[in-house]
């Protein structure tokens, strides 16, 4: 149900959207309620911490999540 926001948001990467998609797979198996043992929220599992540094992202909302998400890969690719 949220292939064409996986879509949308991988371009923003330069990723294939499957690659996205796989990753909220193997992270939430695409539970956008889901919480971890160490706080890691929705559909990409980021934590609050992190999302907020990117700006507000409603963590259970499944479009926030994954743009949130991708902020943060976004970010780490620059930083490697």
């Amino acid at each position: 149900p949220y292939d064409s926001l996986f879509r949308q948001y991988a371009d923003s990467l330069a990723w294939d959207w499957r690659l996205l998609a796989a990753l909220a797979a193997q992270e939430s198996n695409f539970d956008p309620k889901v919480t971890s043992p160490d706080g890691a929220r929705g559909l990409m599992q980021v934590r609050p911490a992190i999302a907020r540094s990117f700006g507000q992202f409603d963590l259970y909302h499944p479009e926030e999540n994954i743009q949130a998400g991708v902020a943060c890969l976004r970010s780490l690719d620059t930083l490697w």
